[in-house]
């Protein structure tokens, strides 16, 4: 493995949101909100790699 380090990282949204073309079809949140059922949330597997990376400081590639 290589240790990779990482001095900014962003992502798109933080929780699926409205695109204009695709609605809420698309969902590019870390985070996923069931539209369905009372709006719960649930971290996505994104979601739990991005705490891992900003807990650690870092993460292997």
């Amino acid at each position: 493995m290589t240790l990779v380090k990482i001095n900014r990282y962003y992502f798109w949204s933080l929780m699926d949101n409205l695109e204009w073309i695709d609605g809420y079809k698309e969902r590019y949140g870390i985070i996923y909100i069931d539209r369905n059922h009372n709006l719960k949330r649930k971290i996505k597997k994104s979601g739990k790699w991005y705490s891992t990376l900003i807990k650690n400081n870092f993460f292997y590639l």
